[in-house]
């Protein structure tokens, strides 16, 4: 069983990783030429076009993520 200390030590790394997911996003959007755009009217967007304009977002943040994983998987590699 995981003591306090290690808990909230999974906490604070949990938080740091969705502090960076969101940071990502904020500037992959913004690279897209992309912003938060507010819901009018009870909600004139649908899930479609949300996802239309999203979708090249995540995209790209997959892509940027697999970057990272394998840059840091040929560093442990190259290490041993």
């Amino acid at each position: 069983m995981k003591g306090v200390r290690s808990l909230a030590r999974d906490f604070e790394n949990e938080k740091r990783i969705q502090d960076g997911m969101n940071q990502m996003k904020k500037q992959v959007s913004t690279e897209f030429g992309m912003e938060e755009k507010p819901i009018l009217n009870g909600g004139e967007r649908t899930s479609k076009s949300i996802g239309e304009e999203a979708g090249p977002v995540g995209g790209e943040i997959t892509k940027r993520l697999i970057e990272i994983a394998q840059n840091e998987l040929s560093k442990n590699y190259n290490n041993k």
